[in-house]
């Protein structure tokens, strides 16, 4: 079985962005927290400046990894708090500096796709990221299933289109 991440490229970039993840949320606090957050609509005057197109592109994948981010944070720590674990256990599991973790749970920092893939291993956490369109080559809905999977299969990502 071969391994197929299916975060759009866009969505990644090449390393891990260099941005607030938070920022882009109408309140920042509630990044990680919210069950219904409200997202910073992009702006107007970059979507319809062609000459700004490359801005208009950074800053929806930006956009898009905040969202992945929340998902997978919000989802940590409803995890921790059902099974009674501190941020602080969680991060000596992980193997982790406490301070960063919490910066990224709360989106101060961005995490790698790497970072939220463990996190959700270890807590065993089934999670599907909805990718909403529309998408560059037709889809307008990209259903990514982050999967507790037994040893054999980790790091396989499973992933669904919705047509």
């Amino acid at each position: 079985m071969s391994v197929f991440y299916a975060f759009s490229a866009s969505v990644i970039g090449v390393g891990t962005p260099l941005f607030k993840p938070a920022a882009l949320m109408n309140n920042p606090r509630d990044f990680g927290r919210s069950h219904k957050p409200r997202w910073n609509p992009l702006d107007p005057d970059v979507q319809a400046d062609p000459a700004r197109a490359r801005e208009f592109r950074q800053l929806r994948s930006q956009l898009g990894w905040a969202r992945q981010q929340h998902a997978v944070a919000f989802a940590v720590q409803e995890v921790l708090k059902e099974q009674g674990l501190t941020l602080e256990s969680f991060a000596q599991i992980l193997d982790a500096n406490v301070a960063w973790l919490e910066r990224k749970l709360h989106g101060q920092a961005p995490a790698s796709l790497a970072a939220m893939f463990e996190w959700t291993q270890v807590l065993e956490i089934d999670l599907t990221i909805n990718l909403k369109g529309p998408g560059q080559f037709g889809r307008d809905n990209l259903n990514v299933n982050l999967l507790v999977l037994p040893p054999a299969e980790l790091g396989t990502v499973r992933t669904s289109l919705d047509e």
